[in-house]
């Protein structure tokens, strides 16, 4: 007989683990695009044909 406590504690487990790992990519996916609009703002008019003389 299958103990459905465990079953159901181990679906638990696996639907939390999911959750948190699409909570901890989307938190990852957001900072990275809020990094490049700034950098993008720092190096706007930047002039990359310049060269030392």
């Amino acid at each position: 007989m299958v103990n459905t406590s465990n079953t159901a504690m181990a679906g638990r487990t696996f639907w939390s683990s999911l959750a948190a790992v699409s909570l901890l990519l989307l938190i990852m996916q957001v900072s990275g695009n809020e990094e490049s609009q700034l950098i993008k703002d720092i190096m706007t008019g930047y002039n990359k044909n310049i060269r030392p003389s």
